[in-house]
């Protein structure tokens, strides 16, 4: 396994600016021959204080891709399932300080070919695009 990151604030309009940009990267790659995944990579960008007033949230977008190792895809070949690919996602998230010991976050990812293209639970038909919404909630005590 080989893995990087990268994560780094790339804008500040002054020393005392709560406002800043980031950007961040990470990628892995795996033994195809033992993983299910075996090369997937993302990254994004994010706005610190993207309002005035509120220096404590961040608004973010990242996008990403994983891809299915010849193991999986020769798996899928020789038991007559559809061969999986790529997948790539999508996100935008939103944390906003409430309060100074709670930040919630609503997020919004899509999601194309879903585990790389498998079929749903009647074997028939790919699993479609998905959408999903979510909210995450950190409490400091």
């Amino acid at each position: 396994m080989v893995y990087g990151i990268i994560d780094q604030m790339i804008w500040r309009p002054s020393l005392q600016s709560p406002q800043s940009v980031g950007i961040f990267a990470r990628a892995t790659g795996n033994g195809g021959d033992r993983n299910m995944i075996s090369f997937a990579i993302d990254a994004g960008i994010n706005l610190k204080a993207p309002f005035k007033g509120r220096d404590n949230d961040t608004v973010g977008l990242g996008w990403g891709i994983g891809r299915a190792s010849s193991g999986q895809r020769r798996y899928d070949r020789n038991s007559g399932a559809p061969v999986q690919g790529n997948e790539n996602h999508l996100e935008l998230t939103y944390q906003a300080q409430v309060m100074p010991w709670w930040v919630m976050q609503p997020d919004f990812q899509y999601v194309w070919h879903p585990s790389g293209g498998v079929t749903d639970w009647t074997g028939n038909r790919l699993v479609g695009n998905e959408a999903i919404f979510g909210l995450h909630s950190n409490i400091t005590f």
